[in-house]
C-alpha cells in the first residue's frame, strides 16, 4: 500500500460525512491517518517510493491500486478565472475562513448567508445550483461570455431569482479580518470594477489529477483522469485506480472511499484467478 499525501484532504478545513471523523477538523483526520499508517510510506509529492523502490520501477506486487487523488493546480488559476496573485492576497491566507474547495462539505456553513462561486465548468454550475437551495444570494464568477458547457444545471441556474451570474468577469482580491467580507471582481470587457459583499468563496477551478507518475501504465482522459468505470478497473491487467484521480462526475471524500472498497475486492478477485490458474 502507498499514501501519497502533501494536501490536505477534500480541500476543505471541516470534514463530515466521513465513517468515524464525524464533524472534525481536517487536521486531525489527517494527523490521526497518518499516525496510524502501518505499512503506508508518506511522500511530500517529490519522490513516490514504496519499499524502497520509486515510481518509475517495477513495485514487486501482483496486483497495484492506484489512489493518486487530485490537487489544486494554482498555476492554472489566472488562466481559468483567479489571478495567481490572489495565492498571496486572500485566497490561501482565507483557507477554512471563507474560501472553500467543495461545496458538498462546507455549504451548509452558509445557510441563508451570501457566497460567490468561481469558475464555469461542470462543477462550478453543480456548486452553485446546490448552494442556491440554502443561501440568501449566489453570485457565479465566470472568466468567459459563457459556461464551458451547457447543462442542465447551468440551464437551471438562469432561472434562480437569488442567482446571478456574472460572465467575462474575474475577482482580482478577496478581503476581510479574520474572516472573508468581500470581493472585487472585474468585468474584462468594460473594465469596471465592483466590490461584493459576500460570506464565503467557493473556488471550483484549476483542479487537476496527480497521474503524471504513471501515466504509462494505464489509460488517461485529455484532462489527465485515468479512464476507468465504476468497476475502477484501469484497463491494464494488474492494475486499478481509485478516488479522484479516476474519470468521475462526483469527488468527494465518501465516494473516495467507496472507489477504495471497489477497488481492493477487484483487486482480490484478480490475485484469485491468477492463483487459480497456476
Amino acid at each position: 500500500l502507498m499514501k501519497v499525501e502533501p494536501y490536505a484532504f477534500a480541500g476543505t478545513a471541516w470534514v463530515e460525512g466521513f465513517m468515524g471523523a464525524i464533524g472534525t477538523i481536517n487536521n486531525n483526520l489527517d494527523d490521526n491517518l497518518n499516525a496510524s499508517n502501518g505499512d503506508f510510506l508518506v511522500s511530500g509529492g517529490a519522490l513516490i517510493a514504496y519499499r524502497g523502490h520509486s515510481a518509475n520501477v517495477t513495485i514487486p506486487a501482483g496486483v497495484r491500486i492506484i489512489a493518486a487523488g487530485c490537487f489544486k493546480d494554482v498555476t492554472s488559476i489566472k488562466s481559468l478565472s483567479l489571478p495567481s496573485s490572489l495565492i498571496s492576497m486572500g485566497e490561501e491566507a482565507f483557507m477554512g475562513r471563507g474560501v472553500s474547495f467543495s461545496a458538498t462539505y462546507d455549504g451548509a456553513n452558509y445557510k441563508r448567508r451570501v457566497v460567490a462561486v468561481v469558475g464555469g465548468g461542470d462543477t462550478a454550475t453543480t456548486d452553485a445550483e446546490f448552494l442556491a437551495d440554502i443561501c440568501d444570494k449566489v453570485y457565479v464568477i465566470v472568466r468567459r461570455d459563457q459556461f464551458k458547457v451547457e447543462s442542465v444545471s447551468s440551464k437551471h441556474l438562469e432561472t434562480l431569482d437569488n442567482v446571478e451570474i456574472m460572465f467575462n468577469s474575474e475577482v482580482t482580491e478577496i478581503q476581510g479580518t479574520s474572516m472573508v467580507k468581500s470581493i472585487t471582481v472585474k468585468n474584462d470587457l468594460t473594465d469596471e470594477v465592483s466590490e461584493l459583499d459576500v460570506d464565503g468563496v467557493f473556488i471550483a477551478i484549476g483542479q487537476v489529477p496527480e497521474n503524471q507518475p504513471f501515466m504509462s501504465v494505464a489509460p488517461v482522459d485529455i484532462q489527465g483522469y485515468f479512464t476507468a468505470g465504476e468497476d475502477c478497473d484501469s484497463g491494464t491487467p494488474g492494475i486499478f485506480v481509485a478516488g479522484d484521480c479516476r474519470a468521475k462526475r462526483v469527488r468527494q471524500l465518501s465516494t473516495a472511499m467507496s472507489d477504495g472498497a471497489v477497488a481492493a475486492l477487484q483487486a482480490s478477485t484478480y490475485l484469485s484467478r491468477i492463483e487459480a490458474r497456476a
